[in-house]
C-alpha cells in the first residue's frame, strides 16, 4: 500500500500537472467547450486517485476545481463563477475527486487484506503440519514464535506455563482484545505493550502467551484469530506431552 509521503509527493506532482494543462487549455477555450475542458480535467484527477488513493484524488480534485474555475470561467483569471452551470462542473469535479479517492482506498485496502489473509494461512499450514508430523515440541514452538512475530509484528513472544497475569490485556476466543484496543493505525488497531494469548485445551489452561507489542503497527481483526489459531495448534501439541512445557518457558 502506498505510504503517506508518496501519496503527498504524487498528489504535488499531479496538481502542478492540472493547473499546467487547464493553462495550457486556455490557447484553444474557442474550440472546446468548458464541459470538454472538464472531462479532460477528471482524467488527470482519476489517475491521481488511482495511483495516489485518497488524498491525493481529493487533492487533484480541488486543484482542479479551482484552475478551471480561473481559467476557464468568465469572469476568466479570477474565482468568481458567473455561469451556473460552471458552478455545477466546479462542484461536479470535487465530486469525482472525492469519490474515486474512496473507491481507490476500498480497492487498495482489499488488496492488502487478500495478501494478509494468504499469508497468515501458509504460516498456519506451516505449524499445522509440524503438529501432524508429531515434529519435536521445540520446533513447532520454533514456527508458532515466528508466525506470531510475523503476524502480529510483535517485538517478541513468550511461552510461560499456567495462566496470564490478571492486570495483562487478553486476547479472546472473537479475536477482540480485552481491555478494547484504542489506538487505530489506518491498518488495524496497535496492540498493548503486552498481550496475554491463553494456550487452551480440552483439558484445561496449558500455558499463555505474551506477546510484547510493535509501536505503530496496527493488528487486524483476522491477523489476531490467526494468532489464536496458533495458539491453538500448540495446545495440541503440548496436550500429547504436557510436560514438556517447561521446557518452552
Amino acid at each position: 500500500m502506498i505510504d503517506r509521503n508518496e501519496s503527498i509527493g504524487w498528489a504535488s506532482a499531479m496538481s502542478i500537472l492540472i493547473v499546467a494543462v487547464a493553462g495550457a487549455l486556455v490557447a484553444v477555450r474557442h474550440v472546446i467547450d468548458n464541459t470538454n475542458v472538464a472531462l479532460i480535467l477528471v482524467v488527470f484527477i482519476v489517475a491521481a486517485a488511482s495511483v495516489g488513493g485518497r488524498l491525493a484524488g481529493v487533492t487533484a480534485a480541488v486543484v482542479a476545481a479551482l484552475s478551471f474555475n480561473f481559467f476557464h470561467t468568465q469572469p476568466y483569471l479570477t474565482l468568481r463563477i458567473r455561469d451556473q452551470e460552471d458552478v455545477i462542473t466546479v462542484v461536479l469535479l470535487l465530486i469525482v475527486g472525492v469519490a474515486v479517492g474512496e473507491l481507490s482506498l476500498w480497492r487498495r485496502r482489499s488488496r492488502v487484506e487478500a495478501v494478509v489473509q494468504a499469508a497468515g494461512a501458509h504460516l498456519l499450514e506451516t505449524v499445522v503440519a509440524d503438529v501432524a508430523a508429531d515434529s519435536p515440541i521445540e520446533e513447532i514452538w520454533r514456527h508458532v514464535e515466528e508466525a506470531l512475530v510475523t503476524e502480529l509484528g510483535a517485538r517478541s513472544v513468550r511461552f510461560s506455563p499456567g495462566a496470564g497475569a490478571a492486570d495483562l490485556p487478553l486476547l479472546t476466543r472473537s479475536g477482540r482484545v480485552v481491555p478494547s484496543l484504542s489506538r487505530w493505525t489506518g491498518d488495524g488497531f496497535e496492540l498493548p505493550e503486552l498481550l496475554c494469548i491463553p494456550v487452551v485445551s480440552g483439558e484445561g489452561v496449558l500455558g499463555h502467551l505474551e506477546v510484547e507489542g510493535s509501536p505503530g503497527r496496527g493488528v487486524s481483526l483476522d491477523e489476531r484469530r490467526v494468532a489464536l489459531a496458533l495458539a491453538d495448534a500448540l495446545a495440541i501439541a503440548l496436550q500429547h506431552s504436557p510436560e514438556q512445557s517447561a521446557q518452552l518457558g
